[in-house]
């Protein structure tokens, strides 16, 4: 099945535009001017009515503003109205330019910018597009053939056409950081509430409250700035302040120019200097070739070698010419080109349109994360708030019967929405979190975004770098196992030691990508190990590094003096050397490299191999393998070694130097000699293995995201038992159908069983970047079955690793990502828990950054996070059943001419609320990982009913309390009257029993397994209930008469009358009875197995909700895997 659509689609009369649906681009625009004065009067009036309310909600909802506009088509418009793909809308003003340009004579301009993207009025239709999509499309010949540099003046208009060179990152004002990420309706609230209780002379709470929404803004505030200062100076210290241009001259051709680089524009001529530099922008290069180390985008430290393209109709395509391509932000290490000549590169695209450009917008506008938690707590105050609602009118009408005064009866409801819902609600909701991040802090795991810890909690697939998180850097070289006349010989630990005139040695001497830059050896890591240990030298021809370029001369490689005298010296005693003729570099597809060499005084050449066993063995012919070949390889695979294969094919005498220029490597790689094994080490972390381990018993799934080649992610994914061994793998690739002109989805099984069950069995696919982009264009309806069974992406460039874990989060997955590069940021920004390992780039961009340098800080952030979310869980049912009983118990005293006094509220609200919820959440997290996870929605029956039931049983209690005292034959009930009456003994009786309610269900929620420590590590918690529960019971039963008076309660003199005496005595057994039933409800109920499926029966759940778990229930790959319509390969013999 295969999904095409329109780009662009009018809507209307064009006054919205359909742009685009991918993630975080516009999806539609509105056109707008503001033209009617009306409006605007109107829109300013409501502002002023409002008292500023108006404005408030305009900030927060950017949609009204459309209010003051009049709606219009796009041509005319002057403000657009930008919706996203996540439904956020934002206003941007429409700009007009005069351009003067030879392809658009005079043009009328009209755009805007958003997001750091150029949005151009499409004069044809009206439409607003991307800038790029109205430029000429260029072809490589175009590049090569018309690259004459530009004018000052067209560079001026240039520059008005693209904007300058510039990626800068806006450090944002306080104020501008506190109304765009901190100011939200619940501060109006709060300041509403702090108002209402000065009127009602309960001042000292509202000061507590004031001091603690202070210190929680401020801190808030000041963690966001230094983010966008981080992430200002990480972007302003990788960029080069100036450049070298050339601009046309008529007398000499070109003259070189020195500019800042903030005025290069599209089209300019740059002249790389030969000692290499920092790219300002992305340029293709025209003449010479460049060595590169593309670390920062890539996050391999492989130089790689760049070229200028042929002469070809191919239009050029950023992610296909690649390899003709500098890229902004990358290292030029080294510039050859031919002596006296400049090495050039066509300006193709600037500031944010380049790669860093779209990596550091990845960081600035990250897809939305939706906390479920904070959902669900907004649906819970909707139903507090519906509560209060009616509180409210049973309170009006109460007042109104019994004929108050309006200010009064206003009062006395407005008082109920405080306490219904609290203001104090989200002072406690960060806690949890805050003594989570504190924990963590002393972990050395540092936090940026708090509301993330709770996510964390929730993780259920975790996401790893390969490359610095899971291995150590580079690889180490194992032993090296030749083979002589099809038999294995012992393993040597060094190539040195083996002789020097074996085909082996010379084979690990040649076959590699290996070039000297400044000096140093300089290629891929194993290329490097491999090479050092043959004790070899390598020279390549031309007397300056930066004059190599198109040398017919070949790369010479030779043993060091030490290992000469075993060589026969040439004629012109010329020392033994060989020279390596042509190269077949590394293909992921061939899982091999080969070169073609000459050894000196020999006529004929040779060429060496080397790749994966199973490849290198389908060329060799059979009486040079082993016997023992399949033993001996599984042997070191099995122990999570990689191994290489070598071998050797002399080539006749008549190939010449013509015919290896021309050769296929098909005709090389067939009828060649097994020359041995090499057995290399990418070494794990030592934390590695234990904490996959980890993981895996939890039930959380691993999966690698790595820029390195697929064999080496598989060879490490076995080793680290990401993937076990026992656990076939299968290889997705794609296969171009020449007469659909569509490519085809091939499996290829790693493994060499060709009888897997994999309907039985568990499999892991994995795929390469270029995989992923064919995946997503043309079989994105199947991507998400493919995903659930994916473990390892190899060779993903930085926005492939975005876009994997958004995916991964559209089918319902909570991700973590761990990863240590600069081409990690935008997975780390997207992931909702992405940890760096690194102090520098990706710490800018990761809301974790952990100084241990392994994957076990992971394990400590699920810990805390299931702690915590946990705790926030408790602590919001605390806050709810807390405003609850208050509730009902200030309704019962409303009914009876009573109320609660200030000294009483302030006991209830700063004493024991506050600090019973504030040690809740010292309690630490478990010290082991279960595979259960903690629930994750607070408004699902499972939280709910047992959550009711304990509000009604607060609720029984209390009515019970007034039952008992009303049967009692000493108690005379308050007379009617205009005013509530404090010291009474209705108001001690509710005082006395909500205030062991308060305690009690602390109690309850502080409880401990299994993602929690028990409830007896709590030291301060139990410190805080013991003593509130012992001063109550003290001043319930012997209080002095003095502090009586003061708490306003019922003073019982020693003479009083015995009946009393018992009540007092006896009504505590009410609270003891309370506890015993929540404890029951909380232990039995809530948290047994029988309920969650008694639930499941009930609500006839027959499905999973999440949509991974339904597609890992079909495991419709299997199905395909089975099928030979899906053509199946089997990588063995």
């Amino acid at each position: 099945m295969f999904r095409f659509r329109s780009e662009y689609e009018p809507i209307g009369l064009t006054s919205q535009q359909l742009h685009s649906n991918e993630e975080n681009n516009i999806c539609v625009i509105y056109g707008y001017h503001k033209r009617s004065c009306g409006k605007q009067l109107l829109f300013h009036l409501f502002g002023i009515l409002s008292f500023g309310l108006f404005y408030a909600f305009v900030g927060w909802y950017p949609q009204l503003k459309s209010f003051k506009l009049t709606k219009c088509t796009l041509s005319i418009a002057d403000t657009v109205l930008v919706k996203d793909a996540n439904n956020n809308y934002e206003t941007v003003a429409v700009q007009s330019d005069m351009l003067h340009l030879q392809q658009r004579a005079f043009t009328n301009l009209k755009y805007f910018i958003y997001r750091h993207n150029k949005y151009v009025l499409d004069d044809n239709d009206g439409l607003f597009k991307p800038l790029d999509d109205l430029m000429p499309k260029l072809t490589l010949s175009d590049i090569l053939e018309n690259s004459r540099g530009i004018t000052e003046n067209e560079k001026t208009e240039l520059l008005n056409l693209y904007g300058s060179n510039n990626i800068d990152v806006e450090v944002r004002t306080y104020w501008n950081v506190f109304v765009n990420e901190v100011y939200n309706p619940f501060y109006l609230f709060q300041a509403f509430s702090v108002v209402l209780w000065c009127v009602d002379d309960y001042v000292i709470y509202s000061v507590c409250v004031l001091i603690l929404t202070f210190f929680s803004v401020v801190t808030t505030l000041y963690q966001t700035r230094k983010q966008d200062k981080a992430l200002h100076n990480l972007v302003k210290s990788s960029k080069t302040d100036s450049a070298k241009v050339l601009r046309p001259n008529i007398i000499s051709g070109f003259t070189g120019h020195d500019i800042p680089s903030r005025d290069i524009v599209p089209g300019d001529l740059l002249v790389i200097p030969r000692s290499g530099c920092l790219m300002p922008c992305d340029a293709v290069l025209i003449t010479g070739n460049c060595i590169v180390n593309e670390s920062m985008l890539t996050g391999e430290s492989t130089p790689v070698t760049k070229t200028a393209p042929h002469t070809s109709s191919e239009i050029y395509d950023t992610g296909i010419h690649k390899r003709y391509t500098l890229f902004c932000g990358t290292s030029i290490l080294q510039a050859r080109y031919y002596e006296g000549e400049f090495v050039l590169a066509r300006v193709i695209k600037t500031g944010f349109t380049t790669m860093k450009g779209e990596l550091v917008k990845s960081m600035l506008f990250p897809a939305p994360i939706k906390i479920q938690f904070y959902k669900d707590s907004a649906k819970f105050l909707l139903f507090l708030s519906i509560i209060a609602a009616g509180g409210m009118a049973y309170c009006t009408y109460l007042y109104h019967k019994r004929g108050a005064d309006l200010e009064y009866i206003i009062i006395r409801t407005l008082d109920i929405v405080t306490i219904v819902v609290p203001p104090a609600l989200p002072a406690a909701m960060t806690i949890s979190i805050a003594y989570s991040q504190s924990r963590l802090k002393h972990l050395n795991i540092f936090c940026t975004s708090p509301p993330r810890i709770n996510l964390a909690g929730k993780i259920k697939l975790a996401c790893f770098d390969k490359t610095g998180t899971l291995t150590e850097d580079g690889v180490q070289l194992n032993s090296i196992i030749p083979s002589v006349d099809g038999k294995f010989s012992n393993p040597e630990t060094h190539a040195f030691k083996i002789d020097s005139t074996s085909s082996l040695v010379k084979a690990m001497a040649t076959c590699h990508s290996l070039t000297r830059i400044m000096g140093q050896l300089k290629g891929d890591s194993l290329d490097i190990t491999m090479f050092e240990s043959t004790k070899w030298e390598i020279e390549e021809p031309g007397e300056k590094e930066s004059t190599r370029y198109d040398m017919l001369a070949p790369v010479i490689v030779k043993p060091n003096q030490n290992n000469a005298s075993n060589f026969e010296i040439g004629e012109d005693n010329i020392p033994y050397c060989i020279g390596i003729i042509r190269e077949f570099p590394f293909s992921s597809v061939q899982q091999c490299m080969t070169v073609i060499c000459r050894e000196l005084n020999d006529p004929c050449m040779i060429a060496f191999t080397k790749g994966a066993p199973e490849r290198i063995k389908s060329f060799c012919r059979e009486e040079s393998l082993p016997q023992d070949f399949h033993l001996c390889l599984s042997t070191y695979t099995s122990q999570g070694f990689r191994v290489i294969a070598f071998s050797c094919k002399k080539l006749s005498s008549k190939f010449k130097w013509k015919e290896a220029q021309k050769t296929k490597r098909e005709v090389l790689e067939c009828d060649m000699t097994f020359l041995g094994f090499m057995i290399m080490q990418n070494s794990l972390k030592p934390e590695t293995i234990p904490v996959i381990r980890t993981l895996h018993d939890a039930s959380i799934p691993t999966v690698m995201i790595t820029g390195d080649n697929i064999m080496t992610a598989i060879c490490v994914a076995r080793e680290c038992n990401m993937i076990k061994a026992d656990e076939p793998i299968v290889l997705v690739n794609m296969e171009l159908d020449n007469d659909l002109g569509i490519p085809k989805m091939i499996f290829e099984v790693v493994d060499d069983d060709p009888d897997i069950n994999f309907y039985d069995k568990k499999y892991h696919l994995a795929m390469d970047g270029k995989t992923w982009d064919k995946l997503r264009e043309y079989y994105a309806d199947y991507l998400p079955h493919i995903l659930v069974k994916s473990t390892i992406f190899a060779r993903f460039q930085p926005d492939q690793k975005t876009q994997l874990i958004n995916y991964f989060q559209k089918i319902g997955y909570i991700v973590s990502m761990v990863g240590d590069g600069a081409n990690d940021c935008g997975a780390l920004k997207a992931a909702h828990v992405g940890v760096s390992l690194s102090q520098a780039e990706a710490s800018v961009a990761a809301p974790f950054t952990s100084s241990i340098p392994n994957i076990s800080c992971i394990v400590h952030l699920i810990l805390e996070g299931r702690c915590s979310l946990v705790t926030s869980f408790a602590l919001f049912k605390y806050m709810a059943l807390y405003s609850l009983i208050q509730f009902c118990s200030v309704l019962i005293l409303y009914t009876f001419h009573s109320m609660l006094g200030n000294i009483q509220l302030l006991f209830i609200d700063l004493i024991i609320t506050t600090s019973l919820a504030v040690t809740i959440g010292h309690q630490g997290p478990a010290n082991k990982l279960q595979s259960e996870r903690p629930m994750g929605s607070l408004v699902c029956a499972r939280n709910l009913i047992p959550l009711i039931t304990q509000v009604l049983l607060c609720i029984a209690v209390q009515f019970c309390s007034y039952y008992y005292l009303s049967t009692q034959s000493w108690f005379v009930p308050l007379p009617p009257g205009k005013e509530e009456v404090i010291l009474c003994w209705e108001n001690t009786v509710i005082f006395m029993v909500s205030s062991y309610q308060y305690i009690i269900m602390a109690f309850v929620y502080a409880k401990g397994k299994p993602f929690r420590k028990t409830l007896i590590t709590n030291f301060w918690f139990l410190l805080s209930a013991i003593s509130l529960t012992s001063f109550l019971t003290w001043l319930y039963l012997k209080a002095p008469e003095g502090l009586a008076k003061f708490f306003e309660v019922m003073y019982l003199p020693h003479n009083h009358p015995r009946e009393q005496r018992l009540f007092r005595d006896t009504l505590l057994l009410l609270p003891l009875l309370h506890l015993l039933l929540a404890l029951f409800i909380e232990a039995q109920i809530a948290d047994r197995k029988w309920f969650k499926k008694f639930l499941q029966f009930l609500f006839m759940k027959r499905k999973p909700k999440n949509k991974y778990k339904i597609l890992l229930k079909e495991n419709v790959v299997a199905r395909w895997l089975a099928s030979p319509e899906f053509n199946v390969t089997l990588s063995v013999d």
